[in-house]
């Protein structure tokens, strides 16, 4: 079975070969296909339906920490892989995982994050919390990109959070055993 890294990599040479093969006249396809299958169509619709893709500065933006909004997949925060300047051998197969992300994500970013106006007192520069695309957020901080595609949604309800941040069944090996390690940050 192929890795994550070369499902992504056969997915850009299609794209691209399709971008080539296809007139000038002819507009690209929508990003349903996708949204549909990073997240799924009828829940990430319902939170960006009509809502555009931009790019955000990173530093704008900050994981949600509060227990009851977090994501499931708990990943470590930047700060925890890279602390005071050094990588955490402990999490060096995570750490590789999101390098090769990021450097994926400097290439062509395919799936935006999806985030909504807040604040963190964790990150005060944040005008930003991420409701969806930690992992690209992580990775984007890593290898110090300055800006992220993302969709601004309104603030959740907590009542629909839970419908929204529900975990996916299919996740990286790395990600499911953060997961499964119930990783929390006091």
């Amino acid at each position: 079975m192929p890795t994550a890294a070369e499902r992504a990599a056969q997915l850009k040479a299609r794209m691209a070969q399709q971008t080539q093969q296809r007139p000038a006249s002819v507009p690209p396809p929508d990003d349903r296909a996708a949204r549909a299958h990073f997240v799924g169509a009828s829940v990430l619709e319902q939170f960006t339906n009509g809502r555009t893709v931009q790019g955000i500065v990173v530093e704008q933006i900050a994981p949600e920490v509060r227990e009851e909004l977090r994501q499931p997949r708990l990943l470590p925060l930047p700060e925890e892989l890279c602390p005071n300047g050094v990588w955490d051998e402990t999490n060096r197969p995570l750490i590789d995982e999101l390098l090769a992300l990021g450097r994926s994500l400097q290439a062509r970013q395919i799936q935006p994050i999806v985030v909504y106006p807040g604040t963190s007192a964790a990150y005060p520069a944040a005008r930003y919390l991420i409701a969806a695309g930690h992992r690209r957020w992580t990775a984007a901080v890593l290898t110090g990109m300055a800006t992220i595609d993302a969709i601004v949604i309104d603030p959740p309800h907590q009542r629909t959070w839970s419908t929204f941040n529900t975990p996916r069944t299919k996740t990286a090996p790395t990600s499911a055993t953060w997961s499964a390690r119930g990783r929390s940050r006091g």
